[in-house]
């Protein structure tokens, strides 16, 4: 019976500390002695508990031991696999500046000289997006090559934007019906309303692209509501889709919004094309976020 008490003192010890164990072995050995002397006994037979139970102790704390070093080891693998990553990541990321900056860069800067050299509002028109894009490339090369790095977000205001968006349709004689509530920017947070403006510049984007030349019909609504700010924007559809189009652009501006909190639905249906985007105010999760989303993107 003795035995099978110290040997199991001795495997629990791969759970315990050392001290723990210490303590454990000195009062064990402390009862099982005076036992034998209370007992009348001989003493060989605690004398020879003492070495079992040392052994036991020993195979526990070993057990324990090979435990720590085996975890260890599978963190010091994780890590190196992180670090791998982390590392396959920059690289890729560098590869991606160095193209951006000797195509897209490169490219815009001999756009924005050809326009430069010429007269006329169209021409202006061109240097001025050439520039834009330009800019945006290198923010993108300087985020891309260092990790760090906080992107720069929008610095104007909703509104300017819209109106700005509207006189560039206008150029193109696309003429719309828009329904703009007036309301306090300062209400959504800055990554909202970063992504707010994100979104409008594809929309118009889009309207130009896609929208159909012969008909022109364009609806633009921005709503604000007690927790969300609602955005619809319907228009005909060019039976020919534009050659440049290559469909990320709201599938992208989809996963950041849903990630924000807020959601992103497209439809078209009967040649109509219906986009309805919900943002949330302070933080508070639109109900729309719930709705279906639908698979098309454009």
């Amino acid at each position: 019976m003795f035995a099978g008490i110290i040997i199991t003192f001795g495997i629990f010890a791969y759970t315990m500390s050392i001290l723990a164990v210490g303590i454990i072995s000195a009062l064990t050995a402390a009862i099982l002695f005076f036992s034998e002397i209370y007992y009348e006994k001989t003493l060989s037979a605690a004398l020879v508990t003492v070495p079992i139970y040392l052994i036991a102790i020993v195979v526990g704390y070993t057990c324990k031991l090979n435990r720590e070093i085996s975890l260890a080891r599978e963190q010091n693998a994780k890590k190196e696999a992180e670090l791998h990553a982390q590392l396959h990541i920059y690289q890729r990321n560098l590869r991606l500046a160095r193209n951006l900056h000797d195509t897209v860069a490169n490219n815009l800067s001999y756009i924005i000289s050809i326009a430069d050299a010429q007269e006329g509002p169209m021409w202006r028109n061109i240097s001025t997006k050439a520039n834009e894009s330009f800019d945006t490339t290198h923010e993108v090369i300087r985020l891309l090559h260092d990790t760090n790095a906080k992107p720069a977000l929008f610095q104007g205001t909703i509104h300017s934007l819209i109106q700005q968006q509207r006189a560039e349709l206008e150029q193109l004689d696309i003429h719309g019906y828009y329904e703009v509530d007036q309301f306090n920017e300062n209400i959504l947070a800055e990554e909202i309303r970063h992504e707010m403006a994100q979104l409008i510049g594809e929309i118009f984007k889009n309207v130009s692209k896609h929208a159909d030349t012969v008909h022109k019909e364009f609806l633009f609504i921005l709503r604000c509501r007690p927790l969300m700010v609602e955005l619809i924007q319907m228009n005909t559809v060019s039976p020919t889709a534009h050659p440049l189009s290559r469909g990320h652009g709201l599938a992208l501006h989809r996963e950041i919004i849903q990630a924000l909190g807020g959601s992103l639905t497209t439809q078209t249906e009967d040649n109509t094309w219906t986009l309805h985007a919900v943002f949330p105010i302070d933080g508070h999760p639109s109900e729309s976020t719930a709705l279906e989303h639908t698979a098309q993107q454009r």
